[in-house]
């Protein structure tokens, strides 16, 4: 008999060793995951192949496969759960320490004017000093969609990367994740990836975070009840937004919202353009944050466009064509800025024009013209979010 110490969490392990059978041994003083063989006395240069399964919110730190003498067996990592090694002509030990190397310790509701769950977690440095690591969000819907965050600033300046907070000795890395308002109540499931690198998948909704927030919301409570509270109307109005856009994609009818009308001063938009049929209209999108869209007739091709908002600060603007229109969107209009005016001025033939536009004037189109009841129901549900960001983010400013 020959015995093989190898330390495992303080314990030393003793294994049995026959020279006829080469073995593999995996030591039983792992904790926190499990390293299986797909074979248990492989012969001298077969393939051994390693599964590894990491306990919930843990990954494999280290994993070494050693022989008699102390000596490394080199290991092939195939996939995130699998490794390889060529076995030797003699029996192996295997050793593996699992380690909570992405954690999630909270959540908040962005608070930003736009739907979403900002998910914080504590990285270890694996994660937390890598350039290509970062959360992948799956958003269930109609549609599934796919959202990344890395967990560092990137070269390209148009990627999203976590924010850091760093509270005592500990760095909090937070990442936002955006939904449309009509998945509200979809499940978010977010997971830190580098490589075959992996951690552990969290679900969550924008729902769930506010009815925790509409719960523990007190005026006279702590400082965090107090914020709660301060934040409940607009939390209540975005939920109930969500709440009427679900519906008007799933084409049920839900009662109406009293004593809600979108004031008159939003009836009229301004343009200087001629009396041609050149625009042809604008749409809304019910996403996390507001697109507004404007359409324009092919009959004449726009140049030099520019946006600025009410500020004459520019904005951001895209363009698109179709075979009947041509289309000026301008995107991420947050909550507060619902009510805002947007000018979009362009040339046509050497001539300049303009037209100023609200999301407002759609929504009070929709409200006072022959629109479905549904989409309506909707755009008061808007405007009254609208509001309550509004009041919200004053109070902020």
């Amino acid at each position: 008999m020959q015995t093989f110490p190898e330390p495992a969490n303080g314990i030393i392990v003793s294994a049995e060793f026959t020279k006829e059978s080469g073995r593999v041994y995996i030591s039983d003083g792992i904790e926190n995951g499990t390293v299986t063989s797909d074979k248990e006395t492989p012969a001298e240069n077969a393939t051994v192949t390693l599964t590894i399964s990491p306990d919930d919110g843990y990954d494999l730190k280290t994993l070494r496969c050693k022989k008699q003498d102390g000596t490394e067996v080199e290991l092939t990592k195939t996939d995130y759960s699998h490794y390889t090694f060529v076995m030797p002509d003699e029996s192996v030990f295997v050793s593996a320490e699992f380690d909570l190397t992405a954690r999630l310790v909270g959540h908040s509701l962005s608070l930003k004017g736009n739907i979403g769950v900002n998910f914080y977690m504590e990285l270890d440095e694996s994660f937390a000093e890598s350039d290509t690591a970062y959360m992948y969000f799956t958003i269930p819907g109609d549609t599934v969609t796919y959202q990344t965050v890395y967990v560092n600033k990137q070269s390209d300046a148009s990627l999203p990367y976590a924010e850091q907070k760093t509270v005592g000795d500990k760095t909090y890395y937070i990442f936002p994740c955006s939904v449309a308002a009509k998945e509200m109540t979809s499940d978010i499931t977010a997971q830190i990836i580098d490589g075959f690198d992996q951690g552990k998948k969290y679900t969550y909704s924008v729902k769930e975070y506010e009815d925790y927030l509409l719960k523990n919301a007190d005026e006279n409570g702590t400082d965090e009840q107090k914020k709660y509270a301060k934040a409940v109307p607009l939390a209540e109005k975005m939920l109930q937004y969500g709440t009427y856009a679900r519906a008007y994609f799933d084409n049920a009818d839900l009662a109406d919202i009293e004593d809600v009308e979108i004031p008159s001063e939003f009836a009229d938009y301004t343009s200087s353009l001629p009396n041609d049929q050149i625009y042809a209209g604008a749409t809304l999108s019910l996403k996390s944050e507001t697109t507004l869209s404007l359409y324009f007739t092919k009959d004449s091709i726009l140049s030099d466009i520019s946006c600025v908002d009410k500020d004459e600060k520019a904005r951001t603007f895209e363009t698109a064509t179709t075979d009947s229109y041509q289309i000026i969107r301008i995107r991420n209009i947050a909550a507060m800025e619902l009510q805002d005016a947007y000018t979009v001025s362009f040339k046509i033939n050497g001539t300049a024009h303009s037209i100023t536009y609200s999301p407002m004037n759609y929504c009070y189109k929709v409200l006072n013209g022959d629109s479905d009841n549904k989409l309506k129901k909707v755009v008061k549900a808007l405007y009254q979010y609208s509001q309550a960001a509004n009041l919200y983010f004053g109070q902020e400013g």
